[in-house]
C-alpha cells in the first residue's frame, strides 16, 4: 500500500504483519536443552539472567527466575544486611532439605514467633535449646488463638507425638512420613537429637510443580548479588558468602577500570571458589584485563567493528574448547597443543580460521608457544617470556 508521505514518516510493522516461515526439522520441544553454562560451576536450566541494576531484582523476583530456570541478581541498592537478608529468603524459599532452617530459642515468646512467621512466610518453626536440640515445633495452629504475646513458645509449641526424620532421610521417604502423619513439616535431626535441617511437604510440592527449577546441590534455589567497589563491599561479599549467595558481580558502569581489577582480586583472593562476574566492558582489551586476573566471567559483550582487535572469550572447561573447534572443523581448523595454566582455559585462532569466526563477536585465543607468529590473526602477538603470570597475549 502506498503511504501518503504527509501523513506517515515511515512505514511500521506489528506482530499480525510479521512471519516466522518454518522450515523442516527433526527435532521435537521435548529433546530440547535449553540449558546453559553461567559459569563453570553454575549452569542455568533456561538462559536467563536478570540485571544487577538498583531495584530490579529482590528476593520475590529472584525466586521467579530460580523456579522457571534462570537466576535473579540482587540489586546492591541496599544495606549489607538486608541484602544479606534476601539472598536469605530465597535460599530457604525452597529447598529438598533446608539446612540452616529458622528456628526459635525455647525462651523465646509468641511475639517473637509471630513475627518471624511474618517476616520469612512460614508456617512452623522448630523450637531448639542452647545445644541445638529440638524441643518442640510451633506453627499457625498453636497460635491461632494466643492472645498473650509476652507468653513463652515453650507452652504453646507442640511436643507431644513430635514427629521427626533422621540425619540422611531422602526426599521420598520424607514424603511418605508426612503423608502418613499428615503433617506439613518434619525436623531431621541427628543422632544426639539436634537438628540438622527440615523438610517441608511444601518443598516436596514445589519440586514437583518446577522441575526446571535452578538449584544448588542442597536442592536450594540458586540466587546471585551484585557488589561495587567501595571499600565495605569486601564486607559485603562475606556476608552474602555466609548467607549462600551462588555468584556476587561487580557491577560497575565501566569494568575497565583499576578499581573493578583490585575488587576482583580482593574477592578472588578471600574466596577462591566464589563464582564472580565482572562488567560492564565493551572491548576486547577489558576482557583481557579482568580475565587475567582470576577465573571469572565477562558479562556486557559489545562486537567490535575493526576486525583487527581481538575478540577475547573465556573458556571454562577443556570439553568447550573441543566444541568450539568442532564447529570451526571443516579444513584442519583443529586448535593442537592446548594448555592449561590454573582453572584459566584459553584458546588460539589460527589464519585458517579467520575468515570462519570474523563476523563473530568471538575470537578464541590460547596460551601455547608452539603456534608461530605469522598463524595468528592480526592484533595478536605471543611473548615467550611471562607466560607463566598468564600474560602471553596482547590485543593492537
Amino acid at each position: 500500500m502506498q503511504l501518503d508521505p504527509s501523513k506517515f514518516v515511515a512505514e511500521g510493522l506489528t506482530y499480525d504483519d510479521v512471519l516466522l516461515l518454518p522450515a523442516y526439522s527433526e527435532v521435537l520441544p521435548r529433546d530440547v536443552d535449553t540449558g546453559s553454562w553461567l559459569t563453570k560451576k553454575i549452569r542455568l536450566n533456561i538462559p536467563v539472567l536478570s540485571a544487577a541494576m538498583d531495584t530490579v531484582t529482590e528476593s520475590a523476583l529472584a525466586i521467579a527466575i530460580a523456579q522457571a530456570g534462570g537466576m535473579g541478581i540482587l540489586h546492591k541498592n541496599m544495606s549489607i544486611q538486608a541484602q544479606a537478608d534476601e539472598v536469605r529468603k530465597v535460599k530457604r524459599s525452597e529447598s529438598g532439605m533446608i539446612q540452616d532452617p529458622v528456628t526459635l530459642h525455647e525462651n523465646s515468646t509468641v511475639a517473637d514467633a509471630v513475627k518471624i512467621m511474618r517476616e520469612f512466610r512460614i508456617g512452623g518453626i522448630p523450637v531448639i535449646n542452647g545445644n541445638r536440640q529440638l524441643k518442640g515445633i510451633i506453627t499457625n495452629r498453636d497460635l491461632r488463638f494466643q492472645k498473650e504475646m509476652s507468653r513463652p513458645v515453650s507452652e504453646v509449641m507442640t511436643v507431644a507425638n513430635l514427629i521427626t526424620a533422621p540425619q540422611g532421610t531422602t526426599l521420598m521417604q520424607a514424603e511418605e512420613i508426612l503423608q502418613n502423619h499428615k503433617i506439613e513439616k518434619l525436623p531431621v535431626v541427628n543422632q544426639d537429637g539436634q537438628l540438622c535441617g527440615l523438610i517441608t511437604f511444601k518443598d516436596i510440592q514445589k519440586f514437583k510443580n518446577y522441575p526446571s527449577a535452578c538449584k544448588d546441590q542442597f536442592g536450594r534455589l540458586r540466587v546471585g548479588a551484585a557488589v561495587g567497589v567501595a571499600a565495605d563491599n569486601i564486607e559485603r561479599v562475606k556476608a552474602l558468602v555466609q548467607a549462600g549467595v551462588d555468584v556476587i558481580t561487580v557491577d560497575t558502569a565501566h569494568g575497565h577500570s583499576k578499581g573493578v581489577i583490585d575488587m576482583v582480586k580482593a574477592v578472588k583472593a578471600q574466596f577462591p571458589d566464589l563464582q564472580v562476574i565482572a562488567g560492564n566492558i565493551a572491548t576486547a582489551d577489558a576482557a583481557i584485563a579482568l580475565g587475567l586476573v582470576g577465573d571469572i566471567l565477562v558479562e556486557s559483550w559489545t562486537v567490535l567493528d575493526d576486525v583487527d582487535h581481538a575478540q577475547v572469550r573465556l573458556i571454562r572447561s577443556v570439553e568447550e574448547v573441543g566444541r568450539v573447534n568442532d564447529q570451526a572443523c571443516s579444513e584442519q581448523e583443529q586448535v593442537d597443543d592446548l594448555q592449561c595454566f590454573g582453572d584459566r582455559r584459553l584458546a588460539i585462532l589460527t589464519r585458517n580460521e579467520q575468515n570462519r569466526f570474523q563476523r563473530s563477536p568471538f575470537a578464541i585465543l590460547t596460551l601455547t608457544e608452539k603456534v608461530a607468529q605469522d598463524q595468528l590473526l592480526p592484533g595478536v602477538q605471543v611473548v615467550p617470556d611471562g607466560i607463566e603470570e598468564c600474560d602471553g597475549f596482547v590485543a593492537a
